[in-house]
C-alpha cells in the first residue's frame, strides 16, 4: 500500500511479522495446567478485528460430538465478555478463559494443543493481516485452524500446515473436531517437524 501511495521509486522495505524461535519450539514440556483431554488453544488478543467468538460458538457443536474436548483462551480483548457468556452456557470446563501469559508459557500451551486457533473477521479492514499466532503455533509443531481470509490461509492450504476455513461456525466446528480427533490418534512427529521447518 505504501508503494502504491509513494510511487515505484520510493524506498520501501517490508519487514514481516515474526516470533522468537528460541522460545516457540517443539522442545519442552506442555503446560502443567493444560487439560488431560484433547484441547485447542487460542493465544492472544480477542477483539472485534479477530472475531475469536466464532471458536466459542463452534464449541457448542464440538462438545456435542466430543464431550471431553476443551478450548483454552489465553489473552484479553473486547470479545472477552462474549466469550465468557458462551463459556457459561456450555458444560463446565469446555471453555477456559485465562489472562495473557509470557511467551514461554504460551509456547508450553501450544506444544500440547491439538491445534492452535486463529481468526480474521472478514470485511473489517484486517483481511490483509498475517497473524503472528500462526507462526508461533507452527514453530511449536502445532497445526493451525484458521477461520477467515488472508495470506496465512493461503499458506496453510498450500503447505498443508493446518486447516483454513471460512469464518462460519459450522465449518470452524468441523475443523476443530477433526483436529481433536487427529490428536487423539497421537501426535505425528514427522508432520510436527515439517511444520517447524516451514
Amino acid at each position: 500500500r505504501v508503494r502504491a501511495l509513494a510511487g515505484p521509486r520510493a524506498p520501501v522495505t517490508v519487514v514481516p511479522n515474526g516470533i522468537d524461535t528460541d522460545v516457540f519450539t517443539p522442545d519442552g514440556e506442555r503446560h502443567p495446567e493444560a487439560p488431560d483431554t484433547p484441547y485447542l488453544v487460542y493465544a492472544g488478543t480477542a477483539s472485534e478485528w479477530q472475531g475469536a467468538e466464532v471458536f466459542a460458538e463452534a464449541m457448542r457443536e464440538v462438545v456435542r460430538e466430543e464431550p471431553a474436548a476443551r478450548l483454552v483462551f489465553l489473552g484479553q480483548g473486547s470479545s472477552w465478555p462474549l466469550l465468557a457468556r458462551v463459556r457459561d452456557e456450555l458444560p463446565a470446563g469446555a471453555i477456559e478463559l485465562r489472562p495473557l501469559v509470557p511467551a514461554q508459557e504460551a509456547a508450553a500451551w501450544q506444544r500440547g494443543a491439538a491445534a492452535a486457533l486463529v481468526s480474521v473477521r472478514p470485511g473489517v479492514g484486517y483481511d490483509f493481516a498475517y497473524p503472528t499466532k500462526v507462526i508461533a503455533a507452527l514453530a511449536c509443531g502445532t497445526p493451525v485452524v484458521l477461520a477467515g481470509p488472508g495470506p496465512a490461509a493461503e499458506d496453510l492450504r498450500t503447505h498443508r500446515l493446518g486447516t483454513a476455513v471460512s469464518y462460519e461456525v459450522s465449518q470452524v466446528a468441523a475443523a476443530m473436531l477433526a483436529a481433536v480427533r487427529a490428536h487423539r490418534e497421537g501426535r505425528d512427529e514427522e508432520e510436527a517437524a515439517r511444520r517447524v521447518r516451514w
